[in-house]
This record gives C-alpha cells, sequence and structure tokens, in this order.
C-alpha cells in the first residue's frame, strides 16, 4: 500500500513510499512497515498517513511548531546579556 511519510519531512520533505500490508497494534501504537535497500524501516504514529492531505496537514503543523521554536530561541540570543 502506498503510505505519505512524514517524520523528515522539515529537511527531506514528505516521501512517498509502498509498505507492507500488515499494519501492527502494539499497546495502541500503530505501525508500518517500509522494506529499503538496509531492510525493514518501521514508521509509528504521526510519523507515516495513508492520505496526502493528512501528511500535509502534518507537515504543516510541524512547521508551525519549529517558527515557534526557533523564534523563542532568537529572543532568548537577543536578549542574552554578555559580561
Amino acid at each position: 500500500m502506498k503510505v505519505y511519510i512524514t517524520k523528515y519531512a522539515l529537511a527531506k520533505g514528505i516521501q512517498e513510499m509502498n509498505a507492507e500490508e500488515d499494519l501492527y497494534r502494539d499497546a495502541d501504537l500503530t505501525r508500518v512497515a517500509v522494506h529499503g535497500p538496509a531492510g525493514y524501516t518501521y514508521f509509528h504514529g504521526e510519523d507515516w498517513h495513508r492520505e496526502r492531505g493528512r501528511a500535509v496537514a502534518r507537515v504543516e503543523e510541524m512547521k508551525r511548531r519549529k517558527i515557534a521554536s526557533l523564534k523563542k530561541k532568537l529572543r532568548e540570543l537577543e536578549e542574552m546579556i554578555i559580561e
């Protein structure tokens, strides 16, 4: 099945991959297995999506949070007093 990986989206963009049909449930944690050259990679929770629209929405939220974090860090650096 086709899935959209968002785990590294801020660095690599949304990755479209083919995943194994089996979805695993382990203590309310859903994961999907993607087979690559180095073997299987597992993606959990909100790191993958079945629909591109949901992946895009997740990345927009990730961007918003990253921008807020960087703005906070910038404010801290600007307010820093060096003696």
